[in-house]
C-alpha cells in the first residue's frame, strides 16, 4: 500500500558516486604503481646512474732481504665484482665504478674506507643503508686493484665480497684468503704457504703454480684444480656439495690421495691407478709426501695426471 510519502534515492545515488569514485582512483593508482615497477626492474637502466669514483694509490716496499714482506693488503665489496691485475708499478692502485638504481639513487652515496697503516693497506666500500618497501635504491660497486707483480711484496692478502664475481690473476703471498658468497672465484695464485677460496652460490677455479697448502670450497657449484706442484708435506682439499670436482696434478706427484662422492662417480686418468669403481677412492703415489683430498655430495670426481 502507498502510504503517499515521496521517496527519495539521493543516499544511494550518492554512495554509488563515492564507490565508483573510490574504485576509480584505487584502479588509477594501481595502474601508476605497475607503470613504476615496470619501468624500474623491467628497464633498470632507465633508472640508473654510473660513476667512476675517485682512484686511490698507495706504496708498497719490498722485502729488502728477498723474503716475503710484511705488507698485508684487504680488499671488502658487498654487491658488485673484484677483478686483481699485476702490474710493473710499485704501487698498490684502486679504481672502479660506482652503479645506483632506483630513485633518488647517487653514486655519491658510496663512500670507501682508504689506509695504509705501517703497511697495511685497507680499501673498503661502504654502502648506504636502503630502507624501503619497493622502490628502495640499490648500489653496487666494481673495484679493480693493480698490485705489484713481485711475489715477495704481500705477507697477507684478503678479498671478501658477499654478491659479486672475484678475479684474481698471479697473486702471491704468504697467505691468500678469498671469498664470497653469491658469485664465482677465479684465482691464478703464484706462490703461496695457503690460499683458501671459498663462495656458497658458485664456482671456484683455481690454478696453482706454487701452492704448499690450497683449499678451495662452495656450496652450490664445481670446482676446477690446476695443480702445477704438488709439494712435499703440502695439503690440498677440494670440497663441493652441489657440483663436480675435476682435478689435474703432475703425474710424478708424491701424495696420498683420497676421493669421495655421494651421487656421483670417480674417474683418474695419467696416474697409473686402474679403472675405479665405487664412490670412494683411496691410493697412494710414490712414497705419499703430501695429502689431497676431494669431496663432493652430487657429482663426480675426475683426477687428471698431466
Amino acid at each position: 500500500m502507498n502510504s503517499g510519502m515521496p521517496t527519495s534515492t539521493e543516499p544511494n545515488t550518492v554512495r554509488k558516486h563515492w564507490s565508483n569514485r573510490t574504485i576509480l582512483a584505487v584502479l588509477i593508482i594501481g595502474l601508476v604503481v605497475t607503470g613504476v615497477l615496470l619501468s624500474v626492474f623491467a628497464t633498470p637502466t632507465v633508472y640508473a646512474s654510473t660513476k667512476k669514483f675517485t682512484p686511490y694509490s698507495t706504496p708498497v716496499s719490498e722485502s729488502s732481504n728477498g723474503q716475503s714482506g710484511t705488507t698485508s693488503m684487504e680488499v671488502t665489496d658487498m654487491n658488485g665484482g673484484i677483478t686483481m691485475v699485476p702490474w710493473n708499478q710499485p704501487n698498490v692502485l684502486f679504481n672502479g665504478t660506482v652503479t645506483a638504481r632506483g630513485f633518488s639513487a647517487s653514486p655519491d652515496a658510496v663512500s670507501f674506507v682508504e689506509s695504509n697503516s705501517s703497511g697495511a693497506i685497507e680499501f673498503k666500500a661502504v654502502f648506504p643503508s636502503t630502507v624501503g618497501f619497493f622502490l628502495f635504491p640499490s648500489y653496487s660497486v666494481d673495484i679493480n686493484v693493480y698490485f705489484p707483480s713481485s711475489s715477495n711484496i704481500f705477507g697477507s692478502i684478503q678479498v671478501t665480497d658477499t654478491n659479486g664475481n672475484i678475479e684474481a690473476s698471479t697473486l702471491s703471498a704468504t697467505s691468500i684468503k678469498i671469498g664470497t658468497t653469491n658469485g664465482n672465484v677465479h684465482a691464478s695464485i703464484g706462490s703461496t704457504r695457503s690460499v683458501t677460496l671459498t663462495t656458497i652460490s658458485g664456482r671456484v677455479d683455481l690454478t696453482c703454480f706454487e701452492c704448499v697448502n690450497a683449499t678451495a670450497t662452495t656450496t652450490n657449484g664445481g670446482i676446477t684444480a690446476r695443480l702445477s706442484t704438488v709439494v712435499p708435506t703440502g695439503s690440498y682439499a677440494m670440497t663441493s656439495t652441489n657440483g663436480n670436482v675435476d682435478v689435474s696434478l703432475p703425474s710424478s706427484s708424491s701424495c696420498k690421495l683420497g676421493a669421495n662422492t655421494t651421487n656421483g662417480a670417480i674417474s683418474t686418468s695419467g696416474l697409473g691407478l686402474s679403472a675405479q669403481a665405487g664412490t670412494t677412492l683411496n691410493a697412494t703415489l710414490l712414497t705419499g709426501s703430501a695429502t689431497v683430498n676431494l669431496k663432493t655430495v652430487n657429482g663426480s670426481i675426475t683426477i687428471t695426471g698431466v
